[in-house]
């Protein structure tokens, strides 16, 4: 089953429940640039109570994200393949721009028995850049516009390999 959907901040809670009320192991992917307010929709969803892998909870300054950043990604991947080792649920924060990486993570998680959830928050360029001022992390806006694209580009090429995939409009929150 492949469901593609468009959604809104307001009207995705109907597919979370959906999503929720299934009793299979999920690995729920969360994509989209820096500023789209990934983190902002997680807090807000029905999914809030299920574990985090994401690279940026590894950095040693978070207020520099390129310092560290290889170090980051082993121990999120560290971490995701122990939630899947014991059979958990989870989400798994990221931009989604390398596309084979992400090929490789559904696999490998489809392999374990998992429902792959694919989910791009998305926000227009103008919004993130100005979330991004805001933020006490900020990414370098070349990195930030290149990465707006790139997220567009891996959502089309992954989209149909995930069990489910919707986007959420994002450009309404303020965060």
């Amino acid at each position: 089953m492949n469901t593609n959907l468009k959604l809104t901040m307001n009207n995705s809670w109907h597919e979370e429940k959906e999503i929720a009320r299934n009793t299979q192991k999920t690995a729920i992917f969360m994509m989209g640039s820096g500023g789209s307010g990934k983190s902002y929709w997680l807090k807000n969803s029905m999914f809030s109570h299920l574990p985090v892998v994401n690279p940026d909870d590894f950095l040693p300054n978070p207020s520099i994200p390129t310092e560290g950043r290889a170090i980051a990604k082993a121990a999120a991947n560290a971490k995701m393949l122990a939630l899947v080792l014991s059979e958990q649920s989870f989400v798994r924060d990221t931009t989604g721009t390398n596309v084979a990486r992400m090929v490789g993570e559904f696999e490998m998680v489809r392999e374990a028995g998992y429902m792959i959830v694919l989910i791009k928050v998305e926000a227009s360029l103008a919004t993130c850049l100005a979330r991004n001022q805001r933020r006490a992390r900020t990414i370098p806006e070349d990195v930030l516009i290149a990465d707006h694209e790139a997220a567009e580009n891996a959502w089309q090429a992954l989209r149909g390999t995930a069990d489910v995939a919707y986007s959420v409009d994002n450009n309404g929150s303020k965060k």
